[in-house]
């Protein structure tokens, strides 16, 4: 899967896409050409393709030129591009390519925010996407965009419309004026710290629910700093259900409480002792050895019941990073 570098929606977007069915890393390219590291490592790759969709061996999502896709081809890969017209567009053509291949459009729904500002609340929707067939749509403060709008019509006005933002980013107005097209759920959290606390939670609560598979149950974490956010498309990647590690934001120097006390709580809850493991997304200053020791703690205090907090700070099997 090949995005923009910098186009922070594409690169959610595409790492939706990644399945069973398209397995395969997140890459980067320019909009005018794809660098040298990223030939490197798709010749490396060598894709076999999808078998149920022609053969197709990378697909450009995005705002990327002619000649990305002329390197792409000049390395023997059978390419498909999703471009569209803006973020909203966009949202809607990965919704169509994804109904085409599965021969339906389903009715759980993802509605974020395509705001700027709005970018730590609507960006851990990777950890669902990424990991299920509901597509994400965009909206903004200002309302339903068209590109939007037709997506949803696709539904039939029978739509299960999870929206992904607190009021003060998606006010009510918008949610008013989308529950046209089915029920509307707001997923929300006081911050952006709380709010990937509360897609993480939506995460299990899908898959475990009524006709779901269980594999959503979180068996770890992916911690990522608040402050490099364009590593949230590929931490979303390690959701899927071989490693079912949900995204949570975090400070670059101190865990925030709402995601400690999601730890926590997954360690208590969680009936397998598979939990027992955070991986930390970034280079090695992303995150404080501070903020580093106290998830570890919490962690290998579970892991070891009756654990003194001195003892547990000096380990650090528990996390890794990548």
């Amino acid at each position: 899967m090949l995005v923009p570098h910098g186009d922070w929606i594409a690169a959610v977007l595409g790492a939706g896409l990644i399945d069973d069915a398209a397995d395969g890393p997140l890459l980067y390219a320019d909009a005018d050409g794809i660098p040298e590291a990223t030939l490197r490592e798709l010749k490396r790759l060598r894709p076999i393709g999808m078998p149920g969709n022609g053969g197709v061996q990378a697909i450009l999502v995005g705002a990327l030129g002619p000649q990305v896709q002329r390197q792409a081809e000049k390395l023997g890969l059978r390419v498909e591009r999703i471009a569209a017209r803006g973020a909203a567009d966009l949202a809607r053509a990965v919704d169509a390519y994804e109904a085409a291949q599965s021969g339906e459009y389903p009715a759980d729904v993802l509605v974020g925010s395509a705001d700027e500002e709005a970018r730590l609340y609507t960006a851990p929707a990777v950890s669902r996407i990424a990991s299920s067939a509901e597509p994400l749509l965009l909206v903004g403060r200002a309302g339903i965009p068209l590109e939007t709008a037709q997506a949803l019509e696709q539904r039939g006005g029978k739509a299960r419309i999870h929206l992904i933002a607190p009021e003060s980013i998606v006010p009510p107005d918008v949610a008013e004026d989308l529950a046209v097209y089915g029920q509307v759920t707001r997923i929300s959290g006081e911050d952006h710290f709380a709010q990937s606390v509360a897609m993480a939670r939506y995460v299990e609560m899908a898959e475990t629910g009524a006709g779901g598979s269980g594999a959503g149950i979180s068996r770890s974490v992916s911690l990522v700093s608040s402050e490099s956010p364009s590593l949230a498309p590929v931490a979303g990647l390690l959701s899927r259900a071989d490693m079912s590690a949900p995204l949570l934001w975090t400070e670059k120097e101190v865990m925030p409480e709402a995601v400690l006390a999601y730890v926590r709580s997954r360690l208590t809850e969680s009936s397998s002792a598979s939990f027992r493991h955070a991986w930390l997304i970034g280079e090695l200053g992303s995150l404080s050895m501070r903020a580093q020791g106290e998830v570890d703690t919490v962690i290998q205090q579970a892991a070891v019941p009756g654990l003194g907090k001195r003892e547990a700070a000096g380990s650090s099997g528990s996390g890794q990073r990548k």
